[in-house]
């Protein structure tokens, strides 16, 4: 997945109807953006949508300077096909594995992904790609049958240094390594996991083996922000480098909901990365202004109760206001359907359950909060009272 910057000089949205273009295919059509009127090539080659249940547009119906392009940024069509293979292997395994052992506790979770972000930042990887990837390797070792909770540290240690490994080809140095099994034992303790205190560089080496032969030596797996770089790059190929800078806040903002998401949600038992990945880019392609919340409402929901949850769930008062007019707006349908590969019914059952989950995590996190807070007052009133 390519993890090229997004940033490109701004320029004015070239955008037209899909419907439109199917009908007079190759002509140059005209989009109204704002107060301005700009005229583009259609980037489809001929896409026909006369039929109640529109084809779901694929890539072999562009351009082929775009489909260079898609290429060249690593956003091709046949990464989709490639992923997602991997993906239903790993749902298969989980639900496999589901039925074997219980999952680890949440808390101990929390806490083993956190120790991650410190060893992934000790450790040198990449901003940002690093703890995503860590992440979603731990939850997939930690659901196989190979996998035992007293080994949690190690385990943790070990997939910081497989990852390094991919990254520089030889992993972090013995003392090194020393240290970050030492950092791990003492970050999971406080969750009662034993074990750790007398973990060594030879340990993590003999765990390493372990999570290789337990993921058949696939570490490259795409994580909810492998997903997320795929679709922003396709959408800005699409777009044609024009809405680059609305893409970039897409992108920023949709990948610390994912952290958050992420923290709480088992990757495959909770919610697998590609559709926590498409709600997610629906949800602020929406917040950014380029699609209404009403077209992307799913069935069996009112408006009433398709804005609520919207609104609780990004704790905003009110939905925000599209940009887009409304002669454009089936052909960003059709361009988001292509973008996803996937079709509007399944993005909108995607995007009510991200949004239900940070609603269900914001209500959780003010509930936790407020009891802490209470707590911490009965305690100093508790003191208060002896003194």
């Amino acid at each position: 997945c390519s993890r090229k910057d997004l940033r490109r000089q701004p320029a004015a949205m070239c955008m037209s109807d899909i419907n439109s273009r199917a009908r007079e295919p190759g002509l140059v059509s005209k989009a109204v953006v704002g107060s301005t009127t700009v005229e583009c090539s259609s980037f489809f080659a001929d896409v026909s949508l006369r039929t109640e249940e529109p084809p779901l547009p694929v890539d072999d119906d562009l351009r082929e300077d775009l489909l260079v392009e898609l290429d060249s940024r690593g956003a091709a069509g046949e990464l989709f096909q490639l992923w997602e293979r991997w993906g239903q292997q790993a749902l298969t395994a989980t639900k496999d594995a589901q039925r074997r052992r219980p999952p680890l506790p949440q808390a101990v979770r929390e806490a083993a992904l956190r120790c991650l972000h410190g060893l992934a930042n000790l450790a040198g990887l990449p901003q940002g790609s690093g703890w995503f990837d860590a992440v979603h390797l731990l939850d997939l070792y930690c659901q196989s049958s190979a996998f035992r909770e007293e080994e949690l540290p190690a385990a943790c240690v070990a997939v910081v240094n497989l990852l390094m490994k991919s990254e520089t080809r030889s992993g972090t140095t013995k003392p090194a390594l020393a240290h970050l099994a030492k950092v791990a034992a003492e970050s999971l303790q406080s969750v009662g996991c034993a074990g750790g205190e007398s973990l060594t560089a030879q340990g993590v080496v003999q765990q390493e083996r372990k999570v290789l032969k337990a993921l058949n030596c696939q570490i490259h797996r795409p994580s909810v922000r492998s997903w997320l770089t795929l679709l922003c790059d396709r959408m800005d190929v699409l777009t044609q480098r024009h809405r680059t800078r609305q893409l970039e806040w897409i992108y920023s903002k949709s990948i610390a909901s994912a952290g958050t998401l992420a923290l709480h949600l088992v990757a495959y038992t909770d919610m697998s990365p590609q559709p926590m990945a498409n709600g997610l880019f629906c949800l602020f392609l929406v917040l950014a202004g380029l699609l209404p919340l009403e077209a992307l409402r799913p069935d069996g929901m009112t408006r009433s109760e398709w804005e609520d949850l919207f609104c609780k769930g990004q704790c905003q008062g009110q939905k925000p206001a599209c940009s887009v007019p409304d002669s454009a707006l089936p052909g960003m349908l059709s361009m988001l359907q292509l973008v996803t590969r996937q079709r509007l019914s399944s993005l909108k059952v995607d995007l009510q359950v991200v949004m239900r989950e940070m609603q269900r995590i914001s209500v959780s996190t003010t509930v936790h909060g407020a009891a802490g807070v209470s707590g911490h007052s009965q305690t100093q009133r508790s003191s208060a009272h002896s003194l």
